[in-house]
Order: structure tokens, then sequence, then C-alpha cells
């Protein structure tokens, strides 16, 4: 298995409603990622029926993480987009803290290259995935965007941000503007639609 980054977008379990993850899941296609197949066991599923479990499960507040067996867990999309030759979509539940996230994840080699003897983003997949996240943050039960790659620290939740805990920025984050203040200055920010700030790292 490769090292995937990351991009997380973190939601309040008090704005579940009936088809948040149908809306999720749409913005996606909108922005380009075209549905192939249920991860692992679930290749057979349709698109519907995953949405369907998902959801139910969501509601139940189930929480286990990620796993390869769909039975016991939310149900992984798989998508293609791009020049990425793996795309995936998956939920972590995470009731003790009243929040779930969504995350996208792909190959991380394929986002990283060497420049000047130096190891940065390719601009051009980054600002790709810059795009998809403003979208996402058009929907109004997201709260915050964060990405990482693997062997990053692992990403806090916005409520522990607020009281001091570090922004992921790897290389891009989606903030709300309520904490735009506790942005370091070394980031580039730029303002969103959506009372949002785009964090960027220089690339």
């Amino acid at each position: 298995m490769p090292a995937y980054f990351s991009i997380v977008s973190e939601c309040n379990r008090d704005n579940i409603y009936g088809t948040i993850l149908k809306d999720f899941y749409e913005v996606l296609t909108i922005a380009g990622m075209k549905f192939t197949y249920g991860y692992w066991q679930s290749m057979d599923m349709s698109y519907e029926e995953i949405i369907e479990t998902n959801q139910k499960k969501l509601e139940e507040n189930f929480e286990l993480g990620y796993d390869e067996n769909s039975d016991n867990d939310y149900i992984q999309l798989m998508y293609d987009f791009g020049v990425f030759s793996e795309v995936r979509s998956f939920i972590i539940n995470r009731p003790e803290e009243g929040i779930f996230t969504l995350h996208i994840i792909i190959p991380e080699d394929e986002l990283l290259e060497i420049r000047d003897g130096k190891i940065t983003y390719d601009r051009k997949k980054t600002d790709s995935l810059i795009e998809l996240s403003k979208k996402l943050w058009e929907l109004p039960f997201v709260d915050i965007i964060q990405t990482c790659l693997e062997l990053s620290d692992d990403i806090d939740t916005l409520e522990n941000i607020k009281d001091g805990a570090a922004l992921a920025v790897e290389p891009f984050a989606i903030v709300p503007d309520e904490i735009k203040e506790l942005v370091p200055g070394n980031y580039s920010t730029s303002e969103l639609p959506g009372n949002g700030m785009l964090v960027t790292l220089s690339l």
C-alpha cells in the first residue's frame, strides 16, 4: 500500500440530515470526480446503495474508523479523478468529539516532486485539489478542511485548534473566519466566500 495524502473535511454531528452524504458525494461529482466502484468487498454495490448504507450508519452513530471489511465499517468509494491513479473517499465518525470527518485520499508520491533538489508539491495537481476543496467549503455542514501526508502528525479538531493546537496545512487548508487570527503569519492566505479563508504553503 502506498503512503497517502489526505484532504479531511470536518463536520459537526449536530448538522446531520437525511441527504448529507448524498450532498457531499454530489459535490465530488460536480468537481470532476467520477465514481467507479465501492472498495474491496463492496465492488458490486451501486452508488446509491453505498450512499444509503453509509448514511444509515452515520445516523446510527456507528464508529470504527476504516478497514477493508465493508460489513463492519463505512463503505469507501473509489473515484477516477484526473491524473491520479487512485482516489478514495471514506468516513470516520468520532461521536465522543461530536464530529465526523470525510476523507479524500490519493497516493502522496503522485502529488510530490523533486525541484532544485528539494521535495515539494506539484503545483498543477495541488491547484486541482484546492479547487475541489473550495467546492466542498460551499457545503454548509463543512466546518474546516485540512490536509496532511501519511507521516504527518494527526489532524486536530476545530475545537482543539481554537485552544491552540496546530492547523494541518500540507500544503493547504480552508478555515472559518472565526479562527483566522490563529493562522501563523508564514502562510499565504486569501478570503473565500462563505466566511472562509484559504491557507497555503508557498509552493
